[in-house]
């Protein structure tokens, strides 16, 4: 919500909340769909059972490396950096404000 004007402040969080549902729905549909797939393709040459574990590996594997993956870019995205005219953002948020004149 960082950068984000105050009157619509409402409308970001309303589209993120959005988008954490719309994802979370597709994520699942995406691995409960690759489960299947690859429990029929495994249940022609083994099992149904061992089909099955092969469809829920499959599709736990994949969830945990999106998780990885997900991790790094959070740690990598999130660092704070420097503002605009060179302060690091905590003695730019310590410092008073001041008004410029010309």
């Amino acid at each position: 919500m960082e950068g984000v004007a105050r009157q619509d402040a409402g409308l970001a969080g309303g589209l993120v909340n959005t988008s954490r549902q719309v994802g979370g729905a597709i994520g699942l549909a995406v691995l409960a769909t690759l489960a299947g797939t690859t429990t029929a393709h495994a249940a022609a040459q083994q099992p149904h059972l061992e089909a099955l574990t092969d469809g829920y590996r499959t599709a736990f594997g994949i969830s945990a490396a999106v998780l990885a993956a997900t991790a790094v870019l959070a740690a990598v995205l999130t660092r704070r950096g420097r503002t605009p005219d060179g302060e690091s953002p905590a003695t730019a948020d310590a410092a008073p404000s001041t008004l410029r004149t010309r």
